[in-house]
């Protein structure tokens, strides 16, 4: 049986993985119709450079592939684990702390 949007926002908030831990992830919001997740994270000191001004775009790319597998993973009612491939990120500006 399909489980419901709450359902699975609550089996994300009690089950993470160590790595969107590090990130200090949160979803907050799922929806399977329209498909849709939103998610939080935390950019603290030890994730940026130039004196702590600026996030390093690797956890940044981090903070955006997470939600694309959290989706999939929600919509197919965790019996999915998404791999990535493949990801281009273009950054228009800094991401600041």
């Amino acid at each position: 049986m399909k489980k419901s949007d709450h359902e699975i926002l609550e089996m994300f908030k009690v089950n993470s993985a160590p790595c969107t831990d590090t990130l200090r992830a949160e979803v907050i919001r799922f929806s399977s119709n329209p498909p849709s997740i939103e998610m939080q994270f935390e950019a603290v000191h030890e994730f940026t450079h130039s004196d702590g001004q600026v996030v390093q775009g690797g956890f940044v790319t981090g903070m955006l592939d997470a939600p694309m597998a959290h989706l999939l993973m929600g919509l197919f009612d965790f019996k999915l684990i998404p791999m990535t491939l493949d990801i281009n990120v273009s950054f228009l500006s800094p991401t600041r702390q």
